[in-house]
């Protein structure tokens, strides 16, 4: 009422906002119709599975009709990736002068290919964050940083709201994949390339090569082993810093 200009209106007066407002209701619920999150009569309105996952998580109707259409009961990591990438929630993730030239750099680094045409987008930047996260890749510049934090940050709630439609359905081998997708952005490492040992903040190349050498290849299997034992392994690693880090991390991830 104070500025009807901004909305594209001549004046304020009552009849001219009462119609304006209907427009924008009855718009707005034919766009949430049309995504998938509602149905609804001449009487009713009621929310369905993606408008109630999307209201759960804050998450864009876009966004939920988007994993709707794409989302199926055997999608690959790499396509539930490239959907993570392409929700409207990365819309405004800023692609800077010249950034298209780090992201063609990434491209040739990543595991999974991303469109070269589109090197300046967005949903293709977070894709490429995604990956250089997971394979713990030299980001270019500080600005990757704190743009792949904002990324990660998002993240959860999107994925989370991906399982849910996955279980929703009933499909298992989507779920479990979806899963995989979450561990591998907490963990920032590829579920099937890499060892979970990598997960210790103390862990190095060496280190994991020697506990391998000796049969240890897993969280389980290190917390299994009694402390003279695992001193024996890590020889002139220092010890109280690795017992240190095995009793405050090992049994969080491993729960």
């Amino acid at each position: 009422m104070v500025n009807p200009a901004y909305y594209g209106l001549e004046n304020a007066e009552v009849e001219m906002l009462n119609s304006y407002l209907s427009r924008l209701v009855q718009t707005t619920f034919e766009d949430l119709e049309d995504s998938g999150c509602i149905k609804m009569d001449e009487e009713n309105v009621e929310p369905l599975v993606l408008g109630t996952i999307a209201s759960q998580y804050y998450l864009s109707y876009m966004t939920v009709s988007m994993f709707g259409s794409n989302i199926g009961p055997d999608t690959s990591l790499e396509m539930f990736l490239h959907i993570l990438s392409g929700a409207s929630e990365y819309d405004e993730l800023p692609v800077r002068h010249n950034e298209e030239n780090y992201n063609e750099a990434l491209s040739g680094r990543v595991r999974y290919m991303v469109d070269k045409n589109a090197l300046d987008d967005p949903h293709v930047k977070a894709n490429l964050l995604f990956q250089a996260h997971f394979s713990q890749l030299e980001l270019p510049i500080s600005d990757y940083v704190t743009d792949l934090k904002s990324v990660l940050d998002q993240s959860i709630r999107i994925i989370q709201a991906m399982i849910d439609i996955c279980a929703n359905s009933g499909w298992l081998s989507a779920s479990v994949t979806c899963m995989h997708l979450m561990q591998m952005v907490m963990q920032g490492l590829w579920f099937d390339q890499d060892s979970s040992l990598q997960m210790l903040s103390c862990m190095n190349e060496d280190l994991l090569q020697s506990l391998r050498k000796r049969g240890i290849s897993t969280v389980q299997q290190l917390l299994d082993l009694p402390g003279a034992t695992l001193q024996a392994m890590i020889g002139n690693f220092p010890a109280s810093r690795f017992f240190q880090v095995r009793s405050a991390e090992l049994p969080l991830h491993s729960n």
